[in-house]
């Protein structure tokens, strides 16, 4: 079962989520008139489903048509939330800024899968020259066999969500 958790603190939400995003979710409900920033953290947050993606972009809609100087920051976003991202153009509001999301490798040799959490400023950052945000995927060596291990996603289209919607400067 989802679960969400919050804490307000000097104007700043932060809510923790847990579980599944689907039609039992719940975000919860602010007063978003008082609230400065809101800090979302999905590390462990396990799915999402069609309906889970309705109450998302409602809820985020309320929430900024009701303030529309809220900051917005997601934090620690597992690949299927990333997936959702490339996907769904309207899915993550542009106020909002990832500041880190999972990136899955895999092992070729021993077909072993784990995953880094990239994170913003130190493994993608924004380019003030183009405009757009460079991505720099570490390497990552197998815990079993040693080997090196390959990203799991193809790059191109797995960081596609951080520039959608940016103009490249000329």
């Amino acid at each position: 079962m989802a679960k969400t958790t919050s804490e307000l603190k000097n104007g700043n939400l932060m809510l923790k989520i847990s579980g599944a995003i689907d039609e039992h979710f719940d975000f919860g409900q602010f007063k978003f008139e008082e609230i400065r920033a809101l800090y979302i953290n999905f590390s462990q947050a396990e799915a999402i489903n069609s309906r889970g993606i309705v109450i998302w972009i409602r809820w985020f809609h309320d929430a900024i048509s009701r303030n529309k100087k809220l900051s917005i920051f997601f934090m620690e976003c597992p690949r299927v939330l990333v997936e959702q991202f490339n996907l769904i153009g309207s899915f993550v509001p542009k106020e909002a800024v990832i500041k880190s999301f999972e990136l899955p490798f895999t092992c070729v040799a021993c077909e072993t899968q784990s995953s880094t959490m990239l994170i913003e400023g130190k493994d993608y950052a924004l380019s003030e020259q183009s405009g757009l945000y460079d991505v720099y995927p570490p390497s990552m060596v197998c815990q079993k066999c040693g080997k090196p291990m390959e990203l799991d996603v193809f790059p191109k289209k797995y960081f596609n969500f951080l520039n959608r919607g940016r103009v490249p400067l000329a």
